[in-house]
């Protein structure tokens, strides 16, 4: 869908650019909405120094008792409070407080503000390009929100929540032996996933204690920083909050969910016995562990949300060890690049256990050989005695 909507803002800016004479729609912005069973679709067309400058569509929730004048009314203050305010605004649709509405614009930028609606010329072509645009990105929306929804009440059976999960939160982590330890968010909801939501969270080491309680000691930290903020923001409170694990993780996340006396149902997926896409467990509370169709859609939409969060956490991870890498005390050691670094790190989890490690620990790692091994050790420690040469 994402690169379908990209071909289609690519080829109406093409289209735009060549039938079009934009000279005279030098610093305008152009926004045309088009509405569908109580939706709003809103293309903005951004035009500078007669060129165009590319389009975005935005949508709306709870819109059902507004009437399209009043969407885009109201749109147009809230956008601009925050950007930079052209002399010409065209529409695609006459509004009664035009007047209005180009004063407050005025207050806000500094400069008149020149706001209509044009019925013939050039402009009324462009304008209705980006109204088609609008359509097309409306119907797309739609068809993926009846889709979502169809999936989502059949989360509702399967998990027995008490209503639609109009916003799910999927937590994951990633760490290499409690080093560069992050924990993730991320949110998906009737919309699709909803990527200005998610969050990462670094890990406190003194909170990871040993290798084998380390998953759940990070689950408690990332919940515990979550929850505290959501309390001031209940208005973003999740439905349903899915947790990367098996039947402990379930029991840690539920009790960090009671110490904060918040009511949210919390369900937990784990990999199935070969530990890859295929035959994961769901674990909820008091009551069997069950697993699912692979071909199922339910299936195949919270592999997804799990994916998602997995490849979001493992991403941010990665570049918190290559920061370790380029920083690291064995960027200067002889004999050592990029590959025997990574290596190091790897098997070590962090500088700081390479600089711990005895010369026995360097002659195990297989890709280091033993005048390597020697080498980095010697220079690690160059006061410390071998009693001769390897």
């Amino acid at each position: 869908a994402a690169q379908l909507r990209d071909k289609i803002q690519a080829l109406s800016y093409i289209q735009t650019r060549s039938k079009f004479d934009c000279k005279d729609l030098t610093n305008t912005d152009i926004l045309a909405i088009a509405n569908k069973h109580g939706e709003f679709c809103l293309q903005l067309f951004m035009y500078r120094q007669g060129q165009p400058c590319g389009n975005t569509a935005y949508f709306f929730e709870n819109t059902e008792n507004f009437s399209i004048e009043e969407v885009l009314s109201a749109y147009i203050i809230q956008f601009y409070q925050s950007k930079d305010i052209p002399p010409k605004i065209f529409l695609n649709i006459k509004l009664n407080n035009t007047q209005l509405i180009s004063e407050s614009l005025r207050k806000m930028s500094g400069h008149s503000i020149k706001i209509n609606c044009p019925q013939i010329g050039t402009k009324t072509y462009i304008i209705a390009n980006a109204v088609k645009n609008a359509e097309i990105s409306l119907e797309k929306h739609l068809k993926t929100k009846a889709k979502n929804h169809q999936i989502l009440v059949k989360i509702i059976e399967l998990f027995d929540l008490k209503q639609i999960p109009n916003r799910i939160e999927v937590y994951d982590n990633s760490h290499i032996h409690g080093n560069f330890a992050v924990g993730a968010m991320i949110v998906a909801g009737k919309f699709g996933f909803e990527k200005k939501e998610y969050r990462l969270f670094t890990i406190q080491k003194q909170n990871i204690e040993s290798l084998s309680g380390n998953d759940f000691a990070m689950l408690e930290e990332v919940l515990t920083r979550r929850l505290k903020k959501l309390k001031k923001e209940l208005h973003k409170k999740p439905d349903l909050i899915i947790i990367d694990g098996g039947k402990g993780h379930l029991n840690t996340a539920k009790k960090i969910i009671d110490i904060h006396g918040i009511n949210i149902d919390v369900i937990s997926m784990s990999k199935g016995v070969k530990r890859n896409a295929g035959g994961e467990n769901f674990h909820l509370l008091n009551k069997t562990s069950f697993t699912l169709d692979n071909n199922s859609s339910i299936m195949k939409y919270l592999q997804v949300l799990r994916d998602e969060a997995h490849n979001f956490v493992i991403s941010n991870h990665r570049k918190k060890r290559s920061s370790a890498i380029k920083n690291s005390t064995i960027n200067d050691i002889p004999g050592v690049g990029n590959i025997r670094k990574k290596i190091l790190l790897n098997y070590f989890g962090s500088p700081q256990a390479i600089m711990d490690a005895s010369l026995e620990d360097f002659i195990k790692i297989d890709g280091i050989n033993k005048k390597t091994a020697y080498s980095i050790f010697k220079y690690l420690h160059p006061n410390h005695d071998l009693g001769g040469d390897i």
